[in-house]
């Protein structure tokens, strides 16, 4: 079945299947006829695995460790729940702060951070958490950026190569041709290093 239909069935949209497959948890075959991307049974089972999981807030690093055998499922779910009950009590706690802060009617003006008794050891793998998503949010600009040039070159190469043989009846010189090349190619190693870059940040 198409891309198309593979979204329809699992309500997975087709970027994040196009993801899951470039970051190798799912190999669609080839319609040899026309190349397109051939989504079996199989593949549609391992993507309704895959949304069942990412609900759970399991990282696509362990959906992949959980591919390879390298861990069982009850193993994966006992990390889960033990990484819920340490939250829970890191919740817990800054809730605590919190409602402590707001009860001393301090302002941020006035905030004195160094005079707060907060939990140190928390608040700053919280803080490491919200440092993480911010380089996330930043490469993901990135990564459009550079999704978007390569788009718009190839559109530019395609405009130019048509009006030049339409046109005037002329090949594209190679050296446009050749920066053309280098420059789309640049771009896709940027785009799967931060690519790459994401999954990581991502665990």
């Amino acid at each position: 079945m198409t891309i198309k239909e593979a979204e329809q069935l699992t309500e997975i949209k087709k970027s994040n299947i196009r993801y899951y497959e470039e970051v190798g948890l799912i190999q669609p075959k080839r319609d040899l006829s026309n190349r397109y991307r051939d989504y079996g049974e199989e593949e549609i089972a391992m993507l309704k695995k895959i949304k069942f999981l990412r609900g759970l807030d399991i990282s696509i690093s362990d959906i992949k460790k959980l591919q390879r055998g390298t861990i069982s499922l009850a193993e994966m779910m006992q990390q889960k729940r033990e990484a819920l009950r340490d939250e829970m009590e890191q919740t817990a706690a800054i809730e605590k702060l919190c409602a402590r802060i707001q009860e001393q009617g301090v302002c941020f003006e006035s905030l004195d951070v160094e005079m707060v008794n907060a939990p140190t050891e928390i608040l700053e793998t919280k803080g490491r958490k919200a440092v993480q998503l911010d380089k996330i949010i930043q490469l993901k600009k990135y990564d459009q950026f550079w999704m978007r040039l390569i788009q718009t070159v190839a559109s530019i190469f395609l405009v130019v190569t048509v009006f030049m043989k339409v046109q005037i009846g002329k090949q594209v010189p190679w050296w446009f041709t050749l920066t053309v090349g280098m420059v789309v190619v640049t771009a896709f190693c940027a785009k799967f290093l931060i690519s790459r870059k994401i999954e990581k940040l991502n665990g």
